[in-house]
């Protein structure tokens, strides 16, 4: 799975539902939603660096681990108190950027198979005479517990301009994580609903000609 960056094009929008029923994960029957938190968990300090270590419990068996410094954030998993991905971070532009405390996990028939989570970047007021602001992103992890790898990010939506991210995080977590490889693969990058309508639909379209 390489990443791709599609051109928008016009009233892509009006399709979702239709993509929705049609992508070959059957989600519309199968996927649901599970929420976790990661907030008043258990934490500790790194010897002499600024930088704290956060565990948390995540749905199921799986567990969260997050790693906060002074500018940034990155976040690993575990599954069934087995070995622990790499930890993650997400690119920004900007001096400082930290995850929103709820997860959303993704279930295929009870199976969780991926993770939406938000990540908030953002430039303080004043800051080397720049004006406030805050860039949201939401990232979709693919679980792939059996493997060495154990999660890895496979999306990036721009959620600061899509009116709809939630939903299409959704779409591009049960179109894309259960058949991701987590094999180091770039993350996908979305900016616009219509990019991420147009690769579910040459995914589907590809899945049928396989």
């Amino acid at each position: 799975m390489t990443a791709r960056i599609f051109h928008a094009r016009p009233c892509m929008g009006a399709i979702l539902a239709g993509l929705a029923l049609a992508s070959p994960v059957a989600a519309a029957q199968e996927a649901e939603s599970v929420y976790t938190r990661v907030e008043s968990c258990p934490s500790y300090q790194y010897p002499d660096e600024p930088v704290w270590e956060t565990a948390c419990a995540g749905h199921d068996t799986y567990s969260l681990y997050l790693m906060s410094s002074e500018h940034s954030s990155a976040i690993a998993y575990a599954f069934d108190g087995g070995p622990r991905s790499d930890f993650m971070r997400v690119p920004a532009n900007a001096p400082y950027s930290n995850f929103h405390d709820v997860v959303e996990w993704r279930l295929h028939a009870g199976t969780p198979v991926a993770t939406i989570h938000r990540s908030i970047a953002f430039t303080p007021g004043g800051l080397e005479g720049t004006d406030a602001e805050q860039q949201e992103t939401l990232v979709v992890t693919a679980l792939a517990p059996g493997s060495d790898a154990v999660a890895c990010q496979i999306a990036f939506l721009d959620a600061s301009a899509m009116s709809d991210a939630n939903q299409a995080a959704r779409l591009v977590a049960d179109t894309f994580a259960p058949s991701w490889s987590c094999d180091g693969a770039d993350p996908m990058r979305f900016d616009a609903l219509d990019q991420v309508y147009m690769s579910v639909e040459a995914f589907d379209g590809q899945s049928r000609d396989d």
